[in-house]
């Protein structure tokens, strides 16, 4: 603020234009509060902005959560129903329908999961992107502001100053010509008094000296008749000396009443004389009383003035400070909203976190389910290798009777047929304890062909080197074998311990 419109050029009055700059304080007033204005509309503006992309950012979620939800109902599969024996059922068409049908829902949840992860980083990353671009404009808008209001604060603080320090040096100017002027008129009058005292004195020192001359002849001429004449002459000049004296009597009361007439004339002249100074003192303190009045005058004006520019400072800074707590106000909010956001967000990760541990029991079910599914598959196949035995079995025992009661001697028959190159071995069926070690090994083959190939494969076969244990085994011992291991495989068929 400046100082160039308080005093008139040529005139001490004061005027009530500010200045700021060269501008009038009203319109940089009005700037400023169209400045203010202005920013506060950019305010708005921005919080119009975040409340759009919070709303945006909550569909994005409500939308997010419908897929959440669309993959848990994707998560709940239907198991198959289990036995009362603990054992699944044999497998058929339909479960490799639904094997098939399991693996391609696995492979599509995989698939879903990786397109939801990838969903919500691509989320997260415009959240992340949309509110650190808000909180930048803010801030540099923030700062911008407290800039401008910095620098305009201080450039008018100052202008206010200099021009402050110019009106003090201009009346600190004035006062000295007016003290200046009061020392020339006292000289002036001390000079003139001056003047009337000397000849007044100059008057008075002449009349006395008149009087002294004047009695000093007298006393001289008086000597000289006393000296000169005789008693006549003596009474004739005492005569006359008597009216010498009276004359001089008379002489001296006229000079007493010129003396007074002038003393009282002297008086009256001086009294003229002090009125006229007076009168010009008068007139010499008039611009002094009225230069007093516009001190007085000015005085007032400037404590209205900076009452007034106290008024709109304090309003200023109450607009400011509104301005501030609702700039400090937009960061809370945002991080309200941000706080809200990241507990929806925890809410749903809680969430997908129970929908994960129900995916994991639904795998560790899919794991025992595969488990079960390959036991079944092993007893299965020892199932049908137990009936292929329990087939070949039958016919060797079918071919064996046929000879025996074809035969006239059946234990010859017998021995004959089963040293014969005609003889089939008979494949052994695994029992309960070796199952376990027969699903580590490799499948064995089904076909009795192919075993009878092993066995004449190999060096030590029983046909190439038979023994005489083998020649020596009756058919009763042989059939009680059979017997034995029917029964076995029987069992085990049936799924008996």
């Amino acid at each position: 603020m400046s100082a160039d419109g308080v005093f008139l050029e040529g005139s001490s009055a004061p005027s009530l234009e500010l200045h700021v700059g060269g501008a009038p304080l009203a319109e940089v007033l009005a700037d400023m509060m169209r400045l203010i204005r202005s920013q506060q509309k950019e305010l708005e503006s921005l919080r119009r902005d975040a409340e759009e992309g919070i709303y945006r950012n909550e569909c994005g979620l409500k939308k997010h959560d419908g897929v959440l939800e669309s993959f848990a109902e994707d998560l709940r599969i239907h198991v198959r129903p289990i036995n009362y024996n603990g054992q699944p059922p044999m497998p058929t068409m339909a479960d490799a329908v639904a094997n098939v049908e399991c693996r391609l829902w696995r492979v599509e949840r995989e698939r879903k999961f990786h397109a939801a992860a990838r969903l919500s980083e691509v989320t997260r990353k415009k959240l992340m992107a949309a509110f650190y671009s808000q909180w930048w404009l803010l801030r540099k808008l923030r700062a911008k502001s407290r800039f401008l209001l910095t620098e305009t604060k201080r450039e008018i603080w100052r202008r206010y100053m200099r021009k402050w320090s110019r009106s003090l040096a201009f009346r600190r100017r004035q006062a000295a010509w007016r003290r200046h002027l009061m020392g020339l008129t006292a000289a002036h009058g001390r000079r003139i008094m001056m003047s009337y005292w000397c000849k007044w004195v100059q008057v008075v020192a002449f009349k006395s000296q008149a009087r002294a001359n004047r009695r000093i002849s007298a006393y001289n001429i008086s000597d000289t008749m006393l000296h000169i004449t005789c008693r006549g002459i003596a009474r004739r000049y005492l005569y006359a000396w008597a009216q010498f004296v009276a004359a001089a009597r008379d002489a001296r009361c006229r000079a007493q009443g010129a003396l007074w007439l002038e003393q009282k004339t002297a008086r009256i002249l001086a009294r003229r004389y002090f009125e006229r100074w007076l009168d010009a003192h008068r007139w010499c303190r008039l611009p002094l009383m009225r230069l007093k009045a516009l001190d007085a005058l000015r005085a007032k004006l400037s404590r209205g003035l900076a009452r007034s520019f106290l008024r709109a400072w304090q309003d200023f800074v109450r607009n400011r400070c509104e301005r501030r707590r609702v700039l400090r106000l937009i960061p809370h909010l945002h991080h309200a909203n941000l706080a809200a956001l990241a507990r929806r967000y925890f809410s749903r990760l809680y969430a997908f976190r129970f929908v994960r541990r129900d995916a994991r029991v639904v795998e560790t079910l899919e794991q025992r389910l595969k488990t079960l599914s390959e036991r079944a598959d092993g007893l299965q196949r020892q199932l049908d290798m137990g009936l292929h035995t329990l087939a070949h079995t039958n016919s060797v025992l079918a071919r064996v009777v046929d000879t025996v009661m074809v035969a006239g001697e059946p234990r010859a028959a017998l021995q004959a047929f089963l040293e014969g190159d005609t003889m089939m071995s008979v494949p052994t069926v695994p029992s309960v304890e070796e199952k376990g070690s027969q699903q580590d090994a490799s499948a064995p083959s089904l076909s009795p062909n192919s075993r009878r190939h092993e066995e004449t494969a190999s060096p030590t076969g029983r046909e190439r080197q038979p023994t005489d244990e083998h020649r020596r085994v009756s058919a009763s011992e042989m059939l009680q074998n059979l017997r034995v291991r029917l029964e076995k495989t029987y069992k085990m068929a049936g799924g008996e311990p």
